[in-house]
């Protein structure tokens, strides 16, 4: 299990995607996060982790034992994982995101 309690910031600022997140993914682990900023991008409530409101250590806390006491859905959330992340996030698919955002900007 991978857990990662993000929160905004008290001037608004906020994290992207975490590198962390699609590196616990990739791993196969199932991750217990924050609904915050661009963790949601990579991670989906119920199918490839568990989702919290940030600040709520409670809710994160249960969902870690929640995982815990359930090996087999903690393994299908970490294989949903790293499926997600071999669809999504893979370097080929990042390159061409970044040559058609180029691309775009130029024309």
């Amino acid at each position: 299990i991978y857990v990662q309690h993000s929160v905004e910031s008290f001037d608004g600022d906020s994290e992207g995607t975490p590198v962390s997140i699609l590196e616990a993914c990739a791993s196969g682990l199932a991750v217990v996060a924050t609904n915050h900023a661009g963790i949601t991008d990579v991670i989906t409530h119920e199918h490839s982790g568990l989702l919290v409101t940030e600040g709520n250590v409670d809710s994160m806390a249960e969902s870690i034992i929640r995982l815990l006491d359930n090996p087999k859905l903690s393994s299908q959330l970490g294989e949903n994982a790293r499926a997600t992340v071999e669809e999504k996030y893979t370097v080929e698919i990042s390159m061409n995101r970044l040559k058609d955002a180029i691309e775009k900007t130029l024309q």
